[in-house]
């Protein structure tokens, strides 16, 4: 070993537990010098480390740690903008791993390492037989003993998101999604506590399939319920990324790899978003955006969270059952009444905590006007943001849930767009289209939510669209918009 001086290297505890933590990843590599075999000469096919970094001129200082032996390097081996930081770790059970404590190295390992230091292949599962046999080497054991070292898994949002976990978040369509991720968003950028729930403090990416223009508008409502202003650290991407094509995937990457600082969170809204002509029931097609994630988990380091639509049934997720099966945790939000209930129905790696009963609350702020209709139908002064359903009891301004099927939906238009403001329940049923049993049911509970309202004369039962009704079916419909077009009826 070299005896020439260097600036000293701290190689810190939550470095050696990183690299702990990714030892089953495909940057290590076992070492024949184990168990009294240190030089290199003992039993095994591996490397000699110690002798290759001597070879190359690689200067180091060795040291133990906790989780094996520590080779402090003299340069970085995966960027030649800086020296000091870098170091090989040496497992017991004789596999290998890198990591630079450079932020500009964050993803980069051991595979990478062996590129610059000459030994060929930077792919699991690269050659080096001439008969084209894979090289074992890719592979390693952990022990029990070692596995019981690795650091507990860390909660990105307490009790909900882990910290670099693939989750997905499903819903029927309109019920609040992405009102809910951009608040998630929102608060792991800000560094505030979620409702209540501890949460780490970094920057989000955020893909969005709406436009920018409605994104802002949401953006504004927040920052301005919660009385803030400027840059808060969340970023959004407009441009669809297909997660099928491995070189939109790789662009992708390059952008999160360029900005100031890794990403805590990344979110994909939607799922579709993610596999443009793909096919949701396809089990190869949701594979394919799992590894993507997991790529974008493992180089990055991020959680990231993909948002998703539920099925017909308006119960579970649309689509093949793999991204149930691939995802570390399953987050479901759906109507309780006229609040909305976030469950947490799979959960890898930790218990499930108690459903989080929330409300959207409306905020009026600034925003474009139709200066030739002095009563527009959709009033684009207003959003929306999530708030615990006990604050939201106490506002005039909350909002009923945004859920209605299909069938509800196509009910209550109907209504809406009757030509008299009374219309008897026969000739609704009728201009529905509804089967007789199911208009029945809807029709009850459209009643029942406050969205209807039924009145008497004589023998007939007369049914209108409440104000409440038409927010339901436009939530950016102001309640003073909704009130004046009832009473001009």
């Amino acid at each position: 070993m070299s005896t020439e001086t260097h600036p000293p290297l701290t190689v810190t505890r939550e470095l050696l537990e990183i690299v702990a933590a990714l030892g089953g990843h495909e940057e290590a590599e076992p070492d024949p010098s184990q168990d009294g075999h240190r030089d290199g000469k003992g039993p095994g096919t591996g490397l000699d480390i110690r002798k290759i970094l001597k070879e190359q001129g690689i200067d180091f200082r060795e040291k133990t740690s906790p989780y094996g032996r520590v080779l402090q390097l003299d340069r970085c081996l995966t960027s030649t903008e800086h020296d000091d930081g870098a170091c090989i770790i040496e497992f017991p059970s004789g596999a290998l791993a890198y990591r630079c404590q450079h932020a500009s190295c964050a993803g980069k390992g051991w595979l990478d390492a062996r590129v610059t230091l000459k030994l060929g292949g930077n792919q699991r599962g690269t050659s080096h037989d001439p008969n084209g046999a894979k090289d074992p080497t890719v592979f390693q054991v952990l022990w029990d003993d070692e596995i019981e070292d690795l650091p507990a898994p860390a909660w990105l949002v307490n009790g909900y998101l882990l910290e670099k976990s693939i989750s997905v978040l499903y819903g029927p369509p309109g019920i609040g999604k992405s009102f809910l991720t951009l608040d998630v968003a929102l608060s792991v950028a800000r560094g505030s506590d979620w409702h209540g729930h501890q949460m780490m403090q970094g920057i989000v990416v955020y893909g969005a399939s709406e436009g920018a223009a409605g994104f802002g508008q949401r953006v504004k409502a927040w920052k301005q319920h919660y009385g803030l202003t400027g840059r808060r650290g969340a970023g959004f991407v407009f441009q669809p990324c297909n997660f099928l094509d491995s070189q939109d995937v790789n662009a992708f990457l390059g952008m999160l790899k360029a900005l100031p600082e890794s990403p805590r969170l990344v979110i994909i809204d939607t799922l579709a978003w993610a596999m443009a002509g793909g096919d949701e029931y396809a089990v190869k097609d949701v594979m394919l955006v799992l590894q993507a994630a997991r790529r974008i988990r493992d180089e990055i380091g991020p959680a990231v969270l993909i948002v998703h639509h539920t099925g017909k049934n308006g119960e579970a997720e649309r689509g093949s059952s793999a991204l149930r099966a691939g995802a570390d945790t399953m987050l479901k939000l759906s109507a309780d009444g006229k609040l909305l209930k976030l469950t947490v129905d799979k959960q890898k790696d930790a218990a499930t905590p108690r459903p989080k009963m929330l409300q959207l609350q409306r905020i009026n702020v600034s925003g474009p006007t139709d200066l030739n209709d002095p009563d527009p139908v959709i009033d684009l002064t207003t959003s929306c943001v999530l708030v615990d359903a006990d604050t939201a009891a106490e506002s005039e301004d909350v909002l009923p849930n945004q859920l209605l099927t299909p069938n509800r939906r196509r009910a209550l238009e109907t209504l809406r767009d009757a030509a008299d403001e009374l219309t008897p329940t026969s000739r609704w049923e009728r201009a529905s289209g509804l089967k007789a049993s199911s208009f029945d049911s809807v029709r009850n509970h459209l009643v029942s939510e406050g969205y209807v309202e039924v009145r008497s004369q004589g023998n007939s039962r007369l049914n209108r669209i409440t104000p409440e009704g038409r927010t339901v079916l436009n939530p950016g419909l102001s309640s003073s918009a909704s009130s004046s077009k009832e009473s001009q009826r």
